[in-house]
């Protein structure tokens, strides 16, 4: 009998101890659930407080850059304080970041494609990426390169350039693609394209960019007074090459406190005013910003948010939203 006893009470022991066992398992379960639930709505909440900062970072650079453009009729200028610089503002669990930047002297890739096809049936004088890429520090024969291989990515044939690429080569790659046969939507779009690896792209990125077709105007006159000494290239092809590489520069550099007023007062630096009439092309250029891009950063918690904006100044209108884009 005490044998019979003993093994009961064993097999209830045992019984007792997977009861335990699996309600553990259970509460374990019930445990982690309610975790990931709880991180999936931390997540949720976080993505929802980010779209929310950024939209309203939105709002208020468009309003502020509105109110910007009246009262300086667009009239912007390097050393405007703030201007290009990192802005930080403090919110309710983390902050905002904003840089504004000024693209009216960006060269415009997308708009030289289509004027390179003008001047190979003799149509227009405009500037070449080709000359834009060897004031970048790259040799004629890699500029032309490049310059081919961009064309062929954008156009709709099939037929490779010399020094260029179509279909035939990018299927080769691992993994393989295809030409987009189109204009770029971003700068990022280059790095598929042969030729376009990451040193290039670094001497690049601050004097090209890719702008919408529905730009008002695709090639803006450049701003004189936010021109930068990488932009020497562009100020020497407005004044028809009459400036040395190293006199544009320092031209920039030498530039008066807060800008020239107005472009006449520029063409009367001792440096232009020996450059003959005809060689300055009016059209090209002005003191007035008309493409302003604003990169935004969100942090809220441990989550980031980043877009990048590109605004419009129209002389009387309002500033308006040409691109909005998310980064990474």
């Amino acid at each position: 009998m005490r044998e019979r006893h003993h093994n009961q009470r064993g097999a209830a022991l045992v019984t007792v101890l997977l009861i335990v066992a699996v309600m553990s398992a259970v509460a374990l379960g019930l445990s982690q659930a309610v975790l990931a639930s709880t991180e999936r709505a931390r997540a949720l909440d976080a993505q929802a407080h980010l779209r929310l900062y950024a939209v309203s970072a939105e709002e208020v650079a468009q309003s502020q850059l509105t109110t910007l453009a009246l009262e300086t009729g667009g009239r912007l200028s390097d050393d405007l304080p703030g201007f290009g610089e990192q802005q930080v503002f403090p919110v309710e669990g983390g902050a905002v970041s904003v840089r504004v930047r000024d693209l009216t002297n960006c060269f415009n890739i997308n708009a030289a494609m289509s004027d390179a096809d003008q001047q190979t049936e003799g149509k227009a004088d405009s500037e070449s990426l080709i000359q834009i890429l060897e004031g970048a520090g790259l040799s004629q024969s890699d500029a032309a390169n490049l310059e081919a291989s961009l064309a062929d990515w954008m156009d709709e044939d099939r037929i490779s350039r010399p020094g260029g690429a179509e279909d035939a080569y990018y299927l080769g790659q691992t993994p393989s693609y295809r030409t987009s046969s189109q204009p770029l939507a971003n700068l990022s779009e280059l790095f598929p394209i042969r030729g376009f690896d990451q040193e290039v792209m670094a001497a690049l990125q601050p004097i090209l960019c890719a702008l919408p077709e529905h730009t008002a105007e695709s090639s803006p006159a450049l701003n004189l007074n936010t021109l930068k000494p990488e932009h020497a290239t562009r100020l020497e092809w407005a004044l028809s090459g009459a400036l040395e590489d190293n006199e544009a520069r320092s031209l920039i550099l030498s530039r008066p406190l807060g800008g020239w007023p107005d472009v006449e007062t520029f063409l009367e630096d001792p440096m232009i005013a020996r450059i003959a009439p005809e060689q300055r092309r009016m059209d090209r250029l002005s003191v007035v910003s008309s493409l302003l891009e604003t990169t935004v950063e969100v942090s809220y918690r441990d989550e980031v948010m980043r877009i990048r904006l590109l605004f419009e100044l129209e002389p009387g209108q309002p500033v308006s939203v040409l691109r909005r884009e998310r980064i990474g």
